[in-house]
């Protein structure tokens, strides 16, 4: 009886260890369609923001969950929703279209996984923020 319940208490302690030991989710795909703002409002209450995507690698990790347009953090005046500024100058590769329309930043599997301004009323899935990997809610 006692070796059982040793082994009992070592495996939740093993199980408890392992759990704990795996960092938070960096991004979370969400289905539900928002416009920028909703989106950003939605992000901030459920986890930390909309995503930055301040690299080639992060923005592949994007582009290999979701086919189709899906808004990032980057607004209007080219800063992050967080209030950094984009490094990215060539990005997005449509500005010049959308000159005078209030517009917000997606990522664009039809751009090639190019980041496109789109009108921020435009209703799209999103990305937001929340640690270390990209998983699906």
């Amino acid at each position: 009886v006692k070796v059982l319940i040793f082994l009992f208490f070592f495996f939740v302690f093993l199980f408890l260890t392992v759990v704990w030991s795996f960092p938070p989710a960096k991004c979370v795909l969400v289905n539900d369609r928002k416009t920028w703002t909703g989106a950003q409002s939605y992000c901030r209450e459920k986890c930390t923001d909309l995503v930055s995507v301040r690299n080639e690698a992060e923005r592949q990790q994007i582009l290999s969950i979701y086919s189709t347009d899906v808004w990032i953090g980057l607004h209007r005046n080219r800063l992050w929703s967080d209030q950094s500024s984009s490094s990215d100058a060539a990005q997005p590769d449509n500005i010049r279209r959308q000159i005078g329309v209030p517009c917000c930043t997606a990522v664009s599997l039809q751009h090639f996984g190019r980041w496109t301004d789109e009108r921020c009323l435009a209703s799209l899935p999103f990305f937001c923020y929340s640690g270390e990997l990209i998983y699906l809610l």
